[in-house]
């Protein structure tokens, strides 16, 4: 991904950024959300064995003494990290910046799991879905695997019921070279994290250049959606975000060969991701959005012809896309969402979704500037509005839509850019202010991992 870059840093200024008095009325208002989800949730769940001990999110609540050491090891690494990251946000090279982003995230992602209660965070890839690779040597190799796949789905585990068989394929395949192991799941899990940051931030640039990038990359490295990183999702979102990217650079570039590449390559990638997860069709919404504001129409056709011919692949051995789409809805309508309902998770998944972001993400989403920008983070909301309004998504969204968030967050970057919106310039950041939200969300990001000991 080309997010190179060796202009000179941005001279730093004390004006103010676009967020300014709406700031504490937004997070006022995200607090109230969460508080109002839980009331709720607690009255809701009385009686109902919807197996979601914090509703609204999954696991419990509690504390334990004893990880005080740990958690104050987290705590450090935080601080560190909200004090550091404006500065090097303004000062490196772009490049530099993109990838201290990046190991921010792998970093915190790192140490915020090592704090929680339980082992459950290094284990769920393969708990998921690494446990069940033997079924392809078992059902007679890959070919076999996927012609049987749709018709033994009621017969599989959740996680297996509710996906495609590509991670499955995918696993099965490292397996073969000898990369099995609990380390290598959870170093995947962290690299689909750094390539998730490296991704939303390389689609922003493409659309608003090097300025945008600077004062979004701290944003997007650090915030609560670090305590969820660890799970099989964010594999599937770093496959999806990277599509997003490859499309987002093919509509930017000017008509020939070029644009036709990276369209075609994005579909490729988009077809790849829809056979991981049937949910990420929604990250099209950013896409659609970006090209609705670029008017542009053609690398949409070029990505929807590679993307189709990407899942037809698989239906020479005999798997269906679209069959395995139905089965997992009537698996889903069987499962323990009969019993969750939909009305209350309407509530309950925005509440997870806002807590995800944070609050500062919240107050940064009123001050997105720039056509194709707003574009781009709005349509990342979107797919959560859609996800929840299909009413297959009840709970466990805190990890279901980790691939929905690394756009979002992007928003961020709003809050301590000098103007009223994003621009290809480079205008003055107030490094104090965004010290301020960061610590924001990184005071989040630890009340959670200190208070809820979560299953996802």
């Amino acid at each position: 991904m080309q997010v190179h870059g060796h202009a000179a840093p941005p001279r730093l200024t004390e004006s103010k950024p676009a967020a300014t008095t709406r700031g504490p009325v937004l997070v006022a208002a995200w607090a109230g959300l969460l508080v109002v989800a839980v009331a709720v949730g607690v009255v809701y769940r009385r009686g109902r064995p919807i197996e979601v001990g914090a509703v609204p999110w999954v696991g419990r609540w509690g504390f334990a003494v004893a990880l005080l050491p740990r958690l104050g090891v987290a705590a450090g690494a935080l601080a560190l990290a909200v004090w550091a990251a404006p500065r090097w946000a303004t000062r490196w090279h772009l490049r530099s910046v993109v990838l201290a982003a990046a190991a921010t995230t792998v970093v915190l992602t790192l140490v915020l799991a090592w704090a929680g209660p339980d082992n459950t965070h290094w284990v769920s890839l393969r708990f998921g879905y690494g446990a069940h690779t033997h079924l392809v040597d078992d059902w007679g190799g890959p070919a076999a695997f996927l012609r049987r796949y749709v018709d033994r789905q009621p017969f599989l585990t959740a996680h297996l019921r509710a996906h495609p068989p590509g991670l499955v394929l995918v696993l099965w395949a490292f397996e073969r070279i000898g990369l099995a192991s609990r380390t290598f799941h959870l170093a995947l899990m962290l690299a689909a994290g750094a390539v998730m940051t490296v991704a939303a931030l390389a689609s922003l640039r493409a659309l608003t250049g090097d300025a945008a990038v600077r004062a979004a990359a701290p944003f997007v490295a650090i915030g609560p959606v670090l305590v969820w990183r660890t799970n099989p999702d964010v594999v599937f979102g770093a496959v999806g975000l990277v599509a997003v990217w490859l499309l987002i650079r093919a509509i930017v570039e000017p008509p020939g060969a070029r644009r036709d590449a990276f369209a075609l390559a994005g579909g490729v990638a988009f077809g790849a991701t829809l056979l991981l997860s049937y949910g990420l069709v929604l990250l099209a919404c950013p896409v659609v959005a970006v090209a609705a504001a670029r008017r542009q129409l053609r690398p949409l056709l070029v990505a929807a012809l590679a993307a189709l011919a990407v899942l037809a692949l698989p239906a020479l051995w005999g798997f269906s896309w679209l069959a395995g789409l139905r089965e997992t809805r009537v698996q889903y309508a069987q499962s323990v969402a009969r019993i969750r309902g939909y009305r209350y998770w309407l509530l309950g998944n925005a509440a997870i979704y806002a807590a995800l972001i944070g609050p500062a993400i919240v107050a940064g989403l009123a001050s997105v500037r720039g056509r194709a920008a707003r574009a781009l983070v709005f349509g990342a909301v979107a797919c959560v509005v859609l996800a929840g309004l299909s009413g297959l998504s009840s709970a466990e969204t805190e990890r279901i839509w980790q691939p929905f968030v690394p756009l979002a967050l992007l928003a961020g970057g709003a809050l301590w850019v000098d103007g009223a919106r994003l621009s290809t310039t480079a205008g003055g950041f107030d490094i104090s202010r965004a010290r301020r939200w960061l610590a924001l969300q990184a005071v989040v990001a630890l009340g959670f991992q200190t208070f809820l000991w979560t299953r996802v």
